[in-house]
């Protein structure tokens, strides 16, 4: 064996070129060798980016302090070659190293998705959360922009060539070949049709939460309530990815019912119509109600009391089977249950704000043996759903006659805004004053008309410590001006209180270019630059105090396309107005002003005026 008589330099594993992918803190593990098998001590002996990197002086392992970004290079030229030199010694001998370190580009595959399945339940208010989207896999400090894709093809068309196409499919003379492409486009047809029906129905805030459009109906879907829309997402380099998704609508459950807000009672002699008590439908769908009336029987109670008689007589035949008897007890219990809604037929009846009211002026001596009347009450939906339930009317004696009776006092007081959408109050009211007789009816009387003509009638309860009546009402249109107004019935009449004003907001498109302008009456808004323009929702065209008719669209940011008949599609936004960018000349044309109902533009490329005859659109 040979003996090594002299100490050797320690070697390095690595040439000193080294690739490095960025966002990495290790750089590289040199475990320098050594012949004679000394201990080696590594250290970083100089180098412009030495500042940058830390050695561990027994191990040789080398990392970055701080990962290092491609796209932003920290290396003293600026090239992502990093440089330094490192030694290594064995206590005799110092072997160095030059490091040129190249940072390369991490290679991502963009991509974005939901947490979860997106579903939204149905008659949820406008902009409601369905959802949110989440970048994948991009670069740090960067971020998608996503929106949802619009079709605004004709549905109509869409399935008139897919029902050509289905018939070239049933042709025996077409090749194979065409009868793939025919299948082809008629699946691609069918799912731009999905795509068509759910347009404007969903957006994506800044935030990249998906949110609704419209309040959504789960029947309107028939029974497919799965709503695909293609949302797309862009980067700051403009790089896009479109992706599918399917929203699933769920169906609002509900048990509907309805009942009375407190026991059915009427003071006996009161005048014909006299408040009994109200009806109100519990768990029904949103902007939907009920229809009530009582169900009349025309039988004849003669009769039904004879068959009562007789089936009585049949119980006592000791011939008759238990089974027999039975049937005629259970057949007696009915007829008797008929017998009373007999005696009722007629006394009352159900106005159109579900108020049961008397037919008939009622005696409590009449019924002074039985004085509580069974009534039938259906209810039915606007799909013809139906239920039925029975109450019973007590009918009250008067215990006092009053003399020379004076109209109750109604104090009407500001109602309550319950909803956020602005079409739902608490109305309110209080009795000052019994005007010394009995308040038999107390309510609201609603109306756009400020005489009240045609009014919507609401009765309420009054609070017997505190002479207070309060009332809901959901179904205010928005932005509509309401009058509304107390009112108490007592032996005097009818007492009313003062008359309160309110004004519904408007419900505006989020999605609107105007949506920041002002309402200023009858269809009329106002820009604070734009000027005064008339909307015709949910069209497109507006009606301009200076230009006249024109078309409109979003351009998606703080803009809008003007299309004018004389000059085609017309760019513009606040901070550029009164100037205008045609896209027919591809030029600045300026408004000038509008003259015996013509809009005048000064057209800078052609250096001359330009006249249009206002023309109005064919809606």
């Amino acid at each position: 064996m040979e003996h090594l008589t002299s100490n050797q330099n320690p070697v390095f594993q690595s040439d000193g070129n080294i690739e490095l992918v960025e966002n990495n803190t290790f750089v590289y593990d040199f475990n320098a060798t050594d012949p004679n098998g000394d201990n080696l001590i590594y250290s970083i002996e100089h180098g412009a980016d030495e500042h940058f990197f830390d050695l561990n002086s027994t191990s040789g392992e080398l990392i970055f302090l701080l990962p290092k970004d491609y796209e932003n290079p920290e290396d003293n030229n600026s090239d992502n070659i990093y440089e330094i030199s490192i030694t290594v010694s064995n206590g005799n001998e110092i072997v160095p190293l030059s490091l040129h370190i190249q940072i390369t580009d991490e290679q991502f595959e963009p991509d974005f998705d939901t947490f979860g399945p997106l579903q939204i339940e149905e008659n949820r208010p406008i902009g409601s959360f369905v959802g949110q989207f989440n970048a994948l896999n991009i670069e740090p400090f960067e971020s998608f922009t996503f929106s949802v894709l619009s079709f605004d093809d004709d549905p109509d068309q869409i399935q008139d060539r897919i029902l050509e196409l289905e018939a070239f499919s049933q042709d025996p003379l077409k090749s194979q070949q065409d009868l793939d492409a025919y299948q082809a486009e008629i699946m691609e047809l069918q799912e731009r049709l999905e795509l068509v029906k759910s347009n404007g129905l969903f957006f994506v805030d800044q935030n990249g939460s998906l949110r609704t459009s419209k309040m959504l109906d789960f029947e309107a879907f028939d029974s497919q309530p799965y709503v695909p829309i293609l949302v797309q997402a862009v980067d700051e380099h403009n790089f896009s990815i479109t992706k599918h998704f399917v929203v699933e609508v769920t169906d609002e459950q509900f048990e509907p019912d309805f009942d009375t807000t407190d026991l059915l009672q009427i003071e006996e002699n009161r005048p014909i119509g006299s408040f009994v008590g109200q009806f109100n439908a519990l768990n029904i769908e949103p902007f939907e109600s009920f229809t009530f009336s009582v169900l009349s029987f025309d039988d004849n109670p003669v009769q039904i009391q004879d068959r009562i008689l007789e089936l009585e007589a049949f119980s006592q035949d000791p011939l008759k089977s238990q089974q027999d008897i039975d049937d005629y007890q259970a057949e007696i219990m009915e007829l008797q249950q008929r017998l009373e809604l007999v005696r009722s037929n007629g006394l009352f009846f159900i106005d159109i704000n579900g108020s049961l009211r008397t037919s008939e002026m009622l005696d409590y001596e009449e019924f002074i043996d039985h004085p509580f009347l069974p009534i039938l009450v259906e209810a039915i939906d606007e799909h013809n759903f139906s239920i039925t339930k029975q109450f019973v009317v007590e009918i009250m004696d008067r215990v006092f006659e009053p003399v020379n009776p004076l109209p109750a006092i109604v104090r009407t007081m500001n109602p309550i805004d319950i909803d956020e959408n602005g079409t739902g109050y608490l109305l309110q009211a209080k009795i000052l004053a019994d005007g010394g007789s009995y308040i038999s009816e107390a309510g609201f009387v609603i109306s756009t008309n400020i005489r009240f003509i045609d009014p919507i009638r609401i009765s309420a309860l009054i609070d017997s410590e505190t002479g207070e009546f309060s009332a809901y009402f959901l179904d205010f249109e928005p932005g509509t001006r309401y009058y509304l107004r107390g009112y108490a019935f007592n032996d005097f009449g009818e007492s009313k209180g003062s008359i309160k004003k309110l004004k519904t907001p408007e419900m505006v498109d989020p999605s609107a270019w105007w949506k920041n302008t002002t309402n200023v009456g009858s269809g009329w808004r106002n820009s604070d630059w734009f000027g005064a323009f008339l909307i015709y929702p949910p069209l497109d065209w507006i009606f301009h105090s200076k230009l006249g008719w024109v078309y409109t669209v979003s351009d998606g940011s703080e803009g809008i396309w003007l299309w004018h008949s004389q000059h085609g599609w017309l760019w513009t936004q606040k901070g550029v107005w009164p100037f205008l960018y045609s896209n027919n000349s591809t030029n600045w044309i300026y408004f000038m002003k509008n003259i015996n109902g013509q809009a005048i533009f000064y057209d800078y490329e052609a250096k001359r005026y330009l006249f249009e005859l206002d023309i109005v659109p064919n809606f």
